[in-house]
C-alpha cells in the first residue's frame, strides 16, 4: 500500500538527483535529454521533450523559493526559444521540433498563491507538487500536476488611446455632368497674403516718395512751364491789352 507520508518539505538536491525519474513518470511523460547544460546565467536544471517534441525547462525549486524560481524559470524559457534551431542542427539526435517552441515546468514541495497565480498569466508554464510516500517501508517521490485557474475576466483589459479628432471636411464639390472637377492645387495658406516686412530703424524706404506736380529746382522754386510755339502773323499782347 502506498501512503503519503506527512513529514518535511523535501530538500532540492534529493529532487534534483531523482528529477529525470520524476518527469517520466507523469501522466503526460517527459522525455529527459540533458541535465546541468548552461543557461541565461544559471545552469539549467533538466531540458526534457514532450511528445509532440517540444522542450521543456524544468526547473526545481526549494521549499519558499518557488515565486523567485517561477521567474527564473520565465526568463530561462524566453533565452532558449531562439537557440532551439541551433541545438537541433548540432544534435539532431534529441528529436526536438523547433516550432513546437519551449514551455516551462516548475517543480517544488508547495507552491505561493502568488506563484500559482502568476504561473497561469504565463503561456506554456506549468507547476508540480513533489510529494513523498511510502511504499513497503520504503519512501519515494512523485509529482502531482497542479491545476491553474485563469483569474476571472482574464488580464486586464488595455484601454486603446483615444483617436484624435479630425476637422471637420468640407462638403466635395459636385462637378457638372461631363466636366472634371476642379482642383487648384493651393492650400488655404497659399491663398492667403504674405505680410511685408516692416523695414529696419533708420533705413531708407524701399521705395522714393511720390511727388505730386513738378519737381522743384536748385533753389526750391518750381520752374516755369515751357512756353508753347507762337502762332505766325500775330504777335504777343502786353499787360495793357496793346498789341506789338
Amino acid at each position: 500500500m502506498i501512503a503519503r507520508i506527512p513529514q518535511a518539505a523535501p530538500e532540492r538536491a534529493r529532487i534534483a538527483a531523482a528529477l529525470a525519474e520524476l518527469v517520466s513518470a507523469l501522466p503526460e511523460p517527459l522525455q529527459p535529454l540533458v541535465h546541468g547544460v548552461a543557461g541565461l546565467e544559471a545552469e539549467l536544471d533538466l531540458v526534457a521533450r514532450d511528445a509532440e517534441g517540444g522542450a521543456v525547462v524544468v526547473r526545481v525549486a526549494g521549499d519558499g523559493e518557488d515565486l523567485e524560481a517561477l521567474a527564473d524559470l520565465a526568463a530561462q524559457c524566453a533565452w532558449l526559444a531562439p537557440r532551439i534551431a541551433d541545438w537541433c542542427r548540432m544534435a539532431p539526435g534529441l528529436g526536438l521540433v523547433p516550432e513546437r517552441g519551449v514551455r516551462g515546468l516548475l517543480v517544488a514541495p508547495r507552491f505561493d498563491p502568488r506563484t500559482r497565480l502568476a504561473a497561469a498569466t504565463l503561456p506554456g508554464m506549468t507547476l508540480a507538487r513533489v510529494l513523498a510516500l511510502e511504499w513497503e517501508g520504503t519512501s519515494a517521490l512523485a509529482l502531482e500536476a497542479v491545476p491553474l485557474e485563469r483569474p476571472l475576466g482574464g488580464p486586464p483589459a488595455v484601454r486603446p488611446r483615444p483617436e484624435p479628432e479630425e476637422p471637420a471636411s468640407e462638403p466635395a464639390q459636385v462637378a457638372e455632368p461631363g466636366l472634371p472637377p476642379f482642383r487648384t492645387g493651393l492650400r488655404d495658406e497659399d491663398l492667403a497674403s504674405p505680410r511685408r516686412a516692416a523695414p529696419p530703424r533708420g533705413a531708407p524706404p524701399p521705395y522714393p516718395p511720390a511727388h505730386h506736380g513738378a519737381p522743384a529746382s536748385h533753389h526750391g522754386a518750381a520752374p516755369a512751364a515751357p512756353r508753347g510755339p507762337e502762332r505766325p502773323g500775330r504777335g504777343r499782347f502786353s499787360a495793357q491789352g496793346d498789341n506789338f
